[in-house]
C-alpha cells in the first residue's frame, strides 16, 4: 500500500491519516482477549509465551491446543518445547505438567476470585505488550515522515486511549463473576443471621 499523503510544512496541505498503520495493535488485541474467558480456553493458555529459538514465543505458535473437559491440552510441534511449556505455565501460577514428551496438560478448576484476578493481570501485560507495539509503529513513522509529527502523536494517543478502553472493559468482565460470588455468599450469610434471629 501507498504511505499516506504528506502534509505541508506550514500546515495547509492535507491532514495525514495513519489511523491504518496503528490499527493493528489495537486489532490484535481485541481479537488476543475475545479468546480469554474465566473457564478453560484455548486462547488463555496460547497467549502466553516460551522461550524458542532465542526469543519468547507464545505457545500458540509452536503448539496445537485444544480444550477437552476442564484441561488443556498442549501438543508442542517440538517435542523438546513440551517440558520448557510445562515450566513456562506453572511458573504463571497454571497447574500445568507434562504427562508424557509430546503433551503438557493444564488442568482448570472452578473460576475462583484469584483465577479471576490471574486473568485479570494477564489482560493488562497483553494491554502493555499492544502500546509497546503502538509506540513502535509511532517510532518508525518518525523516522519516514518526520515533518507530520503532530498528526503522527494524534493517533499514537488514539490508539493508546482504545486499547486502555478495551483492556478495561475486559477486567470488568473478568472481575464481574468475583462480585457476583461475594454478593452470592453475602445473601447466604444474611438468610443464615435472618433465620438464627427469627
Amino acid at each position: 500500500t501507498s504511505p499516506p499523503p504528506r502534509a505541508s510544512k506550514d500546515g495547509s496541505g492535507p491532514e495525514v491519516d495513519f489511523s491504518r498503520q496503528f490499527a493493528s495493535p489495537v486489532e490484535h488485541l481485541s481479537r488476543t482477549l475475545a479468546a480469554i474467558r474465566p473457564e478453560p480456553t484455548v486462547g488463555l493458555v496460547g497467549s502466553y509465551r516460551v522461550e524458542h529459538n532465542g526469543s519468547p514465543t507464545p505457545v500458540s505458535v509452536v503448539a496445537s491446543i485444544i480444550a477437552k473437559g476442564e484441561s488443556i491440552l498442549i501438543n508442542p510441534y517440538d517435542f523438546s518445547l513440551t517440558s520448557p511449556i510445562a515450566k513456562a505455565l506453572s511458573g504463571e501460577g497454571f497447574n500445568a505438567y507434562a504427562a508424557d514428551k509430546r503433551t503438557v496438560i493444564v488442568s482448570f478448576p472452578p473460576p475462583s476470585g484469584e483465577e479471576r484476578e490471574r486473568i485479570a493481570r494477564r489482560v493488562v501485560q497483553l494491554g502493555e505488550e499492544a502500546k509497546v507495539a503502538v509506540r513502535a509503529v509511532r517510532q518508525n513513522l518518525r523516522k519516514s515522515h518526520p515533518d507530520d509529527e503532530k498528526a503522527i502523536q494524534k493517533e499514537t494517543d488514539a490508539a493508546i486511549a482504545r486499547i486502555e478502553a478495551v483492556v478495561a472493559a475486559k477486567i470488568a468482565d473478568s472481575r464481574k463473576g468475583v462480585i457476583e460470588d461475594f454478593g452470592s455468599r453475602h445473601r447466604k450469610d444474611s438468610s443464615k443471621k435472618s433465620w438464627r434471629t427469627n
